[in-house]
């Protein structure tokens, strides 16, 4: 699972309700992958491209494509970083439990 943010969001409906957590049994052979808050800062404004962005640049299209593929060059050092450590074995040693 790939995610924008340490915390786990059970359904899309519930992504306001801040006192709802995945039951425990959901978590047990999970592998989340998140960017860093010094990673997300590299990215335009601090975050991830997302749909809002469609509205927030309807009269720039071309600021928003930049944005996106800026987003996108920057990801591929983390995309690198990760499948260097599934190859070298080494993944198991920077996993955290949450």
């Amino acid at each position: 699972m790939f995610n924008h943010q340490e915390r786990i969001i059970p359904a899309w409906l519930d992504k306001g309700l801040k006192f709802r957590r995945p039951q425990e049994r959901c978590l047990e052979d999970l592998l989340m992958v998140y960017p860093s808050d010094d990673f997300m800062r590299k990215l335009p404004y601090g975050k991830m491209p997302d749909r809002g962005d469609f509205k927030r640049y309807a009269d720039n299209p071309s600021g928003r494509l930049r944005n996106w593929r800026q987003a996108v060059e920057t990801s591929k050092q983390l995309g690198e970083e990760f499948l260097e450590l599934v190859e070298s074995g080494r993944l198991r040693d920077v996993v955290k439990k949450i």
